[in-house]
């Protein structure tokens, strides 16, 4: 499942930036650690929750930053049992920064 989440940075952005949807997985922290789960609360925003980020898919943060107005070709071919994780984070990082200056 890791694989088909957004980093823990991401998951931290959109969290600013408003990203509220129900999602399948989720960050928490302890000390200087981040962790990863997806056992527990299955589709919750678990951003309600202080001590969780969620953890969204990698299309779950491509369509919450096209509703928001980043509108970009987003040059990663997804098929089914492959991502370019780091092109896409690439991507999305770039849109989180254009957003935010654009703000």
């Amino acid at each position: 499942m890791k694989n088909q989440s957004v980093s823990y940075k991401i998951a931290q952005e959109l969290r600013e930036l408003g990203f509220a949807e129900p999602c399948l997985c989720y960050y928490w922290r302890t000390k200087d650690t981040f962790h990863y789960d997806y056992r527990s609360v299955i589709g919750k925003n678990h951003n309600q929750l202080p001590t969780r980020i969620s953890a969204p898919l990698w299309q779950q943060a491509i369509k919450f930053l096209n509703g928001i107005g980043y509108i970009k070709h987003i040059n990663v071919y997804i098929k089914s049992d492959f991502i370019d994780e780091k092109v896409l984070e690439l991507e999305i990082l770039e849109a989180i920064e254009l957003i935010k200056k654009s703000s």
